[in-house]
């Protein structure tokens, strides 16, 4: 499934529409689908959720894990939580390495150096106890260096469970390049037009509706205006496809516009699609009151059937890894 098929699924329930579910402006849908989403992460840890991660130390300034990039690349990480932690060598091999907590290390150091407190800060005392081996420690967002190297910055690998981004769309299409009335978010209706999927655009300042479909006249799909006395496209597409993405042609509106598929579709709409709709629904069940207990038998909110699936995907990710087991040496 995609976002969006879980969107129709939910107004369906409802008995609403997927127009309906956007309120001054706000899509409640959007708002609820990452809440449900958050709440799983913040109560688990996801295996597909486990990233190797880089992220450049100064020696002296330290560095932050807000900072921190898929390895091999650019993409920025929400991190949840630190597992591992290691350097690279010469070779690009990754190295363990020491890291703890600001307050665990400096008990370290106190188990190292069992001596009285000094008498005054300026006492020799704070020079002379032992720094330790080189270790890295967090605090917060924050990673440090000790002990501090001026002259080097530290590119540190850590392995960790991330969080997803916030989803800031659950459209089908995007039209972009053609003329501005065209252009904008198209969704898929729930009926097809020569054994294609049709899609729309609504513009309620106008009241005009746009289409894409496929059009054997053309021998592709088009972008026309709903209120076409004639039926004229207003483009058509370059190449004959099975979905409407790629590049298109002008055919009587000025502008070369192209399609590009935005549809969200991910591990959370594959594997955790029925716990998301679950979700969604007991969440939006606060503003619509649909699922409501009463003695003559209506059906309450489904909070039983949102927590099976949940436990169902967290069943699912955990033998990922042979039920979470880590193989020693």
């Amino acid at each position: 499934m995609t976002l969006y098929d879980i969107k129709v699924a939910v107004a369906t329930y409802f008995k609403t529409t997927v127009a309906d579910l956007t309120q001054n402006g706000q899509d409640l849908f959007l708002v609820a689908a990452n809440h449900v989403r958050r709440q799983a992460e913040l109560s688990h840890d996801f295996e597909f959720s486990r990233k190797l991660v880089t992220l450049t130390v100064d020696g002296e300034v330290g560095g932050s894990l807000e900072n921190a990039v898929v390895y091999g690349t650019t993409t920025d990480v929400n991190i949840k939580t630190v597992i591992e932690a290691g350097l690279f060598d010469g070779d690009g091999n990754l190295r363990p390495v020491e890291w703890t907590t600001v307050a665990e290390g400096l008990e370290r150091q106190r188990l190292d150096n069992p001596h009285s407190a000094p008498r005054y800060p300026t006492d020799g005392w704070y020079e002379s106890s032992p720094n330790g081996f080189g270790r890295f420690e967090l605090a917060g967002s924050s990673v440090y260096r000790f002990p501090k190297d001026a002259d080097h910055d530290f590119t540190l690998g850590l392995e960790v469970y991330s969080m997803a981004d916030d989803w800031t769309s659950v459209d089908n299409v995007v039209v972009t390049g053609a003329v501005t009335a065209y252009n904008g978010t198209y969704y898929k209706t729930n009926f097809q037009w020569q054994s294609k999927d049709v899609f729309y655009k609504a513009n309620t300042s106008t009241l005009i509706t746009y289409f894409i479909y496929y059009s054997v006249d053309t021998g592709g799909w088009v972008i026309q205006n709903g209120i076409d006395e004639n039926g004229t496209a207003g483009y058509v597409s370059v190449i004959t496809a099975t979905s409407p993405e790629g590049a298109y042609i002008a055919a009587g509106e000025a502008g070369t516009p192209t399609v590009a598929d935005s549809t969200v579709s991910d591990v959370w709409t594959s594997q955790g699609a029925e716990y998301l709709m679950w979700g969604i629904i007991v969440h939006l069940n606060y503003y619509y009151k649909e699922f409501v207990t009463r003695q003559e038998g209506n059906l309450g909110s489904p909070e039983r059937l949102r927590d099976e699936a949940l436990a169902s995907f967290i069943a699912w990710d955990a033998y990922r890894f042979e039920q979470n087991r880590r193989h020693g040496r």
